[in-house]
This record gives C-alpha cells, sequence and structure tokens, in this order.
C-alpha cells in the first residue's frame, strides 16, 4: 500500500499536473515545467526500487515533454537533487546517520537550481558539483558495476 501510494504521487499525480499545465502553457504559447526528480533516478537502487523507478519515469517523462514542448515556448525541466535536507528523509524511514555532511544541500540552494534552469530553459538540472561528477559517474558506468557500486553503500 505504502509504495503504490509512492506511485501514484510520484507518477501519476506528476503525470497528470505536467500534461494539464502543458496543454494551458501550449495554449498561451509559454510557461514553464519544473518536475522534481532526483539522482535516485538514475539508479536501480536496492532497498528503494519503488521510489527509484518512479523518479526514472519523471526524468524520463520530462525529457520527453522539453523536446516536445519547446517548439511551442514551454519549457520543461527535471530537478534531479541528490541528498536534501527536508523532512524526506524522516517520513521515508531513511537512516542518515552514515552519510557525511558534505554530501548534503539545503532546499533552498535546490530549489533556486532548479528556478535558473527553468529559466535558462535547460532540460536536466543536477544541482551541486559533487552530484553533476556522481551523476556523469553514475550514467557511465556498465549496468553490472553500477549495481555492485550501489550495493556496497550505506542504507
Amino acid at each position: 500500500e505504502r509504495e503504490a501510494a509512492v506511485v501514484d504521487v510520484n507518477v501519476v499525480a506528476v503525470h497528470r499536473l505536467a500534461h494539464v499545465a502543458a496543454g494551458a502553457m501550449v495554449a498561451a504559447g509559454r510557461g514553464g515545467i519544473l518536475n522534481v526528480s532526483s539522482m535516485a533516478g538514475f539508479m536501480a537502487e536496492p532497498g528503494s526500487a519503488t521510489y527509484a523507478a518512479t523518479k526514472a519515469f519523471v526524468t524520463s517523462l520530462s525529457e520527453a515533454m522539453h523536446a516536445e514542448l519547446e517548439p511551442s515556448g514551454v519549457h520543461v525541466t527535471v530537478l534531479c537533487p541528490g541528498f536534501t535536507r527536508t523532512e524526506f528523509q524522516d517520513r521515508a524511514d531513511y537512516d542518515t546517520s552514515k552519510l557525511p555532511d558534505f554530501v548534503w544541500q539545503t532546499a533552498e540552494q535546490v530549489a533556486a537550481a532548479g528556478l535558473s534552469g527553468v529559466a535558462a530553459n535547460r532540460t536536466v538540472v543536477v544541482p551541486g558539483a559533487k552530484n553533476k561528477i556522481g551523476a556523469g559517474v553514475i550514467n557511465v558506468l556498465p549496468g553490472s558495476l553500477r549495481r555492485f557500486a550501489l550495493d556496497k553503500m550505506p542504507r
């Protein structure tokens, strides 16, 4: 039930809202949509399979919508933050005690990066230098090596 609710919020709701907003913006000839994904969307992380899969959906949907809507004047950007200090970790029962302080960003930093990305009509925004490096490495690793590395990460 809990994972079905994650799919409802992260997939169904994002899909419906993005399409409704896009329709109105296309009719107006301008606008911007900022969908929030996650670095988790780049990884098939054991223990977070449903969450990671939903975020991969948000990233893919947003990238496709960006290409489809760009000629209409509508900007679609997907924000893929890493560890961000919010109440998310508590609500998800995620133990953060093994993660060093340097991996964290503030919600304000992440939001500012996302809004700048929409204004600049960027397709994907990964805020923070450490996250950009991490996303780049994740995306070039073969699947078997990526899964091995993810399996060694603290949970």
